[in-house]
């Protein structure tokens, strides 16, 4: 039996951020259990996730995302040779991943915003930061 990796994996880099994710939900909704010495099964005060999204945060980490990424599209652009813009190419590349990952990161935190504070709300959020972490993700 092989174990070959997929040509594309930037759906199963989505679905094992979202589990991450839902692992940290559970996490705090264990932690708040043994803060309030309350049940486990006790509705979840939704501020103790909802407090944690963050948008300007998440606004200024794509702000600098751009900004470096303007940075090295301008001196891969003025490459004097091959190698050099192909370096480019590759931190460019580095810079997307990292971009993506920034989105699916928000919009792994919306998803289990949304189920912990019972606010489906949120989910669209979710979906729109997955679909461009997919687009932003580089294949691998």
């Amino acid at each position: 039996m092989s174990a070959r990796q997929p040509k594309d994996d930037r759906v199963y880099r989505i679905i094992t951020n979202a589990l991450l994710w839902l692992c940290f939900g559970g996490v705090l909704i264990g932690v708040n259990a043994l803060e309030s010495k309350a049940s486990p099964t006790i509705s979840v005060p939704p501020e103790i996730i909802t407090r944690l999204i963050n948008l300007k945060l998440y606004l200024t980490q794509l702000v600098a995302s751009a900004l470096l990424f303007a940075l090295f599209a301008f001196i891969t652009h003025k490459a004097k040779d091959k190698a050099n813009f192909n370096r480019g190419q590759y931190f460019i590349g580095l810079v997307f991943g990292e971009w993506g990952a920034i989105l699916i990161n928000f919009g792994s935190l919306l998803f289990i915003a949304g189920i912990i504070a019972n606010a489906p709300l949120y989910w669209p959020g979710t979906l729109a930061n997955y679909a461009f972490g997919y687009y932003l993700l580089p294949k691998r």
